[in-house]
């Protein structure tokens, strides 16, 4: 994402909008060799059977593509823990052991193994790749696809990290990533990105070279999320939370009627919240509509803690906020809306990174709400000039993504697997 892209699909993306092309489906991931059931994996878990790579598999498919609810009344049926665009499965995950790729199946619940002939390692590592294919994304979106990968991938970074947390291993981020020839030229072909790549240590040791050089490289500028406290934010949950994640998205419309959120409950998510930007370049603005003793109107957030900025125009404020879709969506009873906003984009020198950790911030702040009772969506589909001027806002920020909580009324017929 260079500036010509990110002044395109900043404000004025809704101008731009087009599909991409057609890509027929592929299956780089099903060439099995030899396959194992992730209820036997579980089984083991549940004994306490399983060994350190065990444990692995186990909690990165767990956390990222296994399916763990379906939703009869949704929009989309079938949920991971990892949300993503139109839920298409457009996050995959592998993982690299023994020269062996370990790699997931959602439908059939299948652990898939295949001989590594993707990316180069040393017998003996074990990697962690993060796959975005766009392939389906980009045909929806377009270009725009690839402000919608990075925020995905955030989320399911988050998700890893809390994997990661589970087990008894140390790792870490690799800069560059060694491909054979061909898949990085099928991988071109096909809108397929690894963004993530993670070198895990099952000995428990830290390394941290990058694999080798290359001009095969594909070349990984994440090297730190850079949130302080991710541990702490890690702490708070359980896989329950997770899992009652919800976007409460009714295939008939959504009509969200008022919850108070309670005092406590925002101002815990205020004193995490206000602990992430104090280290990453993101700034986070609120529209209050519905939290006990506070009054409705706009905020920001900064190391004291909210500040507020100016007040709603009118009871039905999200009217203004939501740039389209509005007869299908009623958010009269929202809680809040948070905004994350990159100030001085246009001097960020690789800004891949902070839209990663904007869908890490998205993330927690969803399974938050989530353990709270509460539903929450993640949206891009606001009207970024409007926002900006009730905040105070210019052409030199970018509005990036947010997040709007409300009640879980409960309506889509959840069923958990």
């Amino acid at each position: 994402m260079d500036q010509a892209f990110l002044s395109k699909f900043s404000d004025d993306r809704y101008e731009y909008f087009s599909y991409g092309e057609w890509i027929s489906p592929h299956r780089y991931f099903y060439r099995r060799k030899e396959q194992r059931y992730f209820e036997n994996l579980e089984r083991k878990i549940e004994l306490k059977e399983a060994d350190t790579f065990e444990k692995l598999l186990y909690w990165v498919f767990n956390m990222v593509e296994v399916i763990h609810r379906v939703d009869f009344a949704s929009k989309y049926y079938f949920h991971t823990l990892t949300p993503k665009a139109r839920n298409h499965p457009s996050i995959r995950v592998a993982v690299v052991h023994h020269n062996t790729m370990y790699s997931f199946c959602p439908i059939t619940n299948e652990i898939i193994m295949n001989k590594n002939n993707l990316v180069k390692v040393n017998p003996g590592e074990t990697y962690i790749l993060l796959f975005s294919d766009d392939s389906k994304t980009q045909f929806l979106y377009g270009e725009f696809h690839k402000m919608l990968s990075a925020l995905s991938v955030g989320h399911a970074m988050f998700n890893i990290e809390y994997a990661m947390q589970q087990i008894d291993v140390s790792y870490d981020y690799c800069s560059e990533l060694l491909m054979t020839t061909e898949m990085k030229e099928y991988f071109r072909g096909n809108y397929i990105t690894i963004p993530i790549a993670m070198k895990v240590n099952l000995n428990n040791y830290n390394v941290t070279e990058p694999i080798n050089h290359n001009q095969n490289y594909m070349n990984h500028s994440f090297s730190s999320h850079n949130l302080t406290n991710l541990g702490e934010m890690m702490n708070l949950f359980t896989i329950s939370d997770f899992r009652a994640r919800s976007s409460n998205q009714v295939r008939s419309g959504d009509v969200i009627f008022n919850r108070s959120l309670s005092e406590e409950s925002f101002t815990s998510i205020i004193y995490y919240l206000k602990e992430c930007i104090n280290s990453t370049p993101i700034e986070l603005y609120f529209y209050i509509n519905d939290v006990k003793n506070f009054k409705r109107g706009y905020y920001r957030l900064n190391r004291k803690g909210l500040i507020f900025v100016s007040k709603a125009n009118c009871h039905l404020e999200y009217k203004d906020i939501l740039k389209e879709y509005h007869e299908y969506i009623n958010f009269t009873g929202i809680n809040f809306w948070c905004f994350m906003n990159i100030p001085d984009y246009k001097e960020i020198k690789d800004i891949q990174i902070v839209f990663h950790t904007m869908g890490m911030l998205a993330q927690f702040l969803s399974t938050y709400m989530a353990k709270a009772g509460y539903s929450s969506r993640c949206l891009k589909n606001y009207n970024d000039r409007y926002i900006k001027l009730k905040v105070g806002l210019g052409s030199n920020d970018l509005i990036g993504y947010s997040v709007v909580a409300f009640q879980n009324r409960g309506e889509v017929g959840s069923f958990y697997i």
